[in-house]
């Protein structure tokens, strides 16, 4: 299986190639391009499908206490807590739990919430989708850092660099205890390496943990190669450095890869896109899935077609010696059951508009009283065989903007689902030009 994945920091981009499943992986190509040119390496590439890591920059880490409660509605207390923190502005979040513990002579739940602003997230998004590209995963760019370390059980505080290419570095900062982070935080920093001015900055973090969250980290460690040699220890913590992967086959790789790299190891649940997004691309999967399918029936079928084919000539060349008359006979036979076959597929039609006294009139003023915002209407088409009413809609939504247009999209087929008698047997949407075919079956 061959993955692509792009790690987006300030104005580079690292593109990493990869062939294999975990741990078998094999690095087949690794280099970096300036943001800008990111564009044009979209348009020119062959693959479709990313996995894309981006150093967001109005990213926001929380940990929450709620009450313990059943874990069914465990999401939805995280969701009103989000909106409680966003103060005002819209969030995608993934959350982490921490467990339980006893406050205040109660039970608790401790959630740790990395939250990113959801423009940031839909305009990468549509800098995709405009080069007709999509994205499998978003993930920021500490859910690989977390990755990288999953099978350390020691509680760490770790850093790694990020902004190296535009100049804007910076140290970031996190704790992590079980493969979860307690606590994450961004240091301009003015140089690569460790300077005083860093390592200030990790025992203020070292204090802070020990302090504020009650937990005392076993070590600090560097994701990735520092320019200088790195201290012992800080504040009587020991040092060491992340310089390859151990969860996967591969050895020497620069440090600048470590974290696109270090995405095939993220959780499905890490992914921060949009759920709109995420339904989009449920769609999209779908979509796919029929194609395949219709394609493989169709060679079936025609297989099947070929040899029905070859046992009719068959047949014919075995029955070359029947008579003029017989086959004029059958011919009359043939056509006199064809028409009573026909005669008969019209009765249960009959029988059904006369006992509900369903007209296709009727099914239009239904559908005149739908939300066609932003719907086009190109053609309409009704098959009365069988006992019910089929009526193929085939249209466009008229939107620049691809939210607007998959909300105008699922308002409509809300609005067919909620019809009296109506059922749905198929749709599809295509979000590249906006166009759609509904299949509904009036009863």
């Amino acid at each position: 299986m061959k993955r692509v994945c792009l790690y987006i920091d300030g104005e580079g981009v690292s593109i990493v190639e990869l062939r294999g499943d975990t741990p078998d992986v094999k690095l087949e190509k690794a280099f970096t391009i300036p943001l800008s040119e990111l564009d044009s390496f979209l348009s020119v590439t062959g693959y479709d499908d990313f996995i894309v890591t981006c150093n967001f920059r109005d990213l926001r880490h929380e940990i929450i206490t709620i009450p313990s409660v059943n874990r069914k509605y465990l999401h939805r207390i995280i969701s009103l807590e989000v909106q409680k923190l966003s103060e005002g502005r819209d969030y995608a979040y993934v959350y982490y739990d921490l467990g339980e513990r006893i406050m205040e002579q109660r039970k608790v739940r401790d959630i740790s919430i990395t939250m990113v602003n959801k423009k940031e997230i839909n305009d990468l998004i549509e800098r995709f989708l405009r080069s007709k590209k999509s994205i499998k995963y978003i993930y920021t760019s500490l859910q690989p850092a977390l990755a990288l370390l999953r099978n350390d059980k020691r509680t760490l505080l770790c850093v790694f660099e990020s902004g190296t290419m535009s100049g804007n570095i910076e140290k970031n900062i996190f704790l992590v205890k079980n493969g979860k982070p307690f606590f994450f935080r961004r240091l301009t920093s003015f140089n690569k390496g460790l300077s005083d001015i860093d390592i200030k900055g990790i025992e203020m973090s070292i204090t802070h943990s020990q302090q504020a969250l009650r937990v005392q980290p076993e070590g600090v460690i560097i994701i990735g190669d520092t320019e200088e040699r790195l201290p012992d220890s800080i504040k009587g913590l020991p040092v060491s450095s992340v310089k390859g992967i151990s969860r996967i086959n591969i050895d020497d790789v620069q440090p600048e890869y470590l974290i696109p790299i270090g995405s095939i190891l993220c959780l499905k649940d890490e992914d921060i896109s949009t759920d709109d997004y995420k339904s989009f691309s449920l769609m999209k999967s779908i979509f796919r899935i029929s194609i395949i399918i219709f394609a493989s029936l169709s060679v079936f079928f025609m297989l099947m077609s070929i040899y029905n084919i070859k046992e009719i000539l068959s047949i014919r060349n075995e029955r070359h010696s029947l008579e003029e008359e017989e086959r004029r006979l059958r011919g009359i036979i043939r056509e006199y059951r064809e028409r009573v076959s026909e005669a008969r597929s019209l009765e249960p039609v009959l029988n059904f508009l006369k006992e509900k006294r369903l007209f296709p009139s009727s099914i239009f003023k239904g559908l005149s009283r739908l939300r066609l915002d932003n719907i086009e209407f190109s053609n309409f088409e009704m098959d009365l065989s069988g006992d019910t009413i089929k009526v193929r809609i085939l249209g466009k939504v008229r939107a620049q903007d691809y939210t607007v247009m998959l909300e105008s999209y699922n308002n409509f087929i809300k609005g067919l689902k909620d019809l009296d008698n109506s059922e749905i047997i198929s749709k599809g949407f295509r979000p590249t030009d906006g166009t759609f075919n509904v299949d509904v079956r009036f009863r």
